[in-house]
């Protein structure tokens, strides 16, 4: 799948589909391009890697329902939105509002297109009542073909999410975790609250591969894994917990 091919770099901003997207790593006071922009979290390495992933999928997979955690000003959301096309995204975030009018305009316009993005300000991505409650309302009866997680970083609110949310999923539907190696960064050590690494969480998600029919496969890069989803029929959604499919703890 080639699905990144539309996309323009430059020092500071990527362009899709005439889109400005202005690079949060190479932000700076000699900003030249319009105001009518969102402020874009990933690099390109990043995005290369997710091309590279993409690449190997089946030319099939074309998400149509999809969940982003951590929207923040937008960028993401719409970056995934211009590259997928999905027929719905569903964006969580705990900020209480968006903060960039321009990401709200754009929602507009893509809402009158016939697609749909619905974002769920003040959700706490640890919130499970309220997600499942917000999977209920927008997406009924229909599976979930992909979800980004690019929240907390945290072991214990990400653990909630998956919980949350891995029982809706498509069989062959990706889970995508992001910055999963976030506790481990050099420049992000010093003096932070000691709490467990997300790679917590990626570990024991590897160790429930083994049980057979609940995750179909683990794929690692350097700034995301991804779980793709199994056959098995979860008998009781609500009550999922990652932990009663790994037989053996230690």
């Amino acid at each position: 799948m080639r699905l990144f091919d539309r996309l323009v770099w430059k020092d500071d901003r990527m362009i899709l589909n005439d889109y400005i997207f202005r690079l949060q790593h190479y932000k700076n006071d000699r900003w030249d391009g319009s105001e009518d922009h969102v402020i874009f979290y990933k690099i390109k390495k990043l995005v290369d890697q997710y091309d590279k992933y993409f690449r190997t999928c089946d030319a099939t997979f074309a998400p149509k329902n999809v969940i982003e955690i951590g929207m923040w000003g937008g960028g993401s959301i719409m970056f995934w939105n211009e590259i997928l096309k999905p027929e719905k995204i569903l964006g969580i975030d705990i900020l209480s509002q968006s903060e960039n009018g321009f990401f709200d305009q754009y929602i507009e316009k893509v809402n009158r297109s016939g697609q749909k993005i619905i974002p769920s300000w003040g959700t706490d991505q640890a919130d499970k009542y309220k997600i499942i409650n917000l999977i209920a309302t927008h997406f009924g009866d229909e599976p979930l073909d992909l979800v980004f997680d690019d929240c907390s970083h945290m072991y214990e609110p990400t653990l909630a999410s998956f919980n949350a949310i891995f029982p809706y999923m498509a069989k062959g539907g990706l889970y995508i975790i992001e910055d999963w190696a976030w506790g481990h960064w050099v420049e992000l050590n010093t003096g932070m609250p000691v709490q467990a690494a997300l790679t917590r969480l990626i570990a024991d998600i590897i160790k429930a591969t083994g049980n057979e029919g609940l995750i179909e496969s683990v794929t690692v890069f350097e700034g995301f894994a991804v779980i793709k989803r199994g056959a098995i029929v979860i008998p009781d959604k609500f009550k999922f917990n990652l932990y009663d499919y790994i037989l053996n703890k230690v």
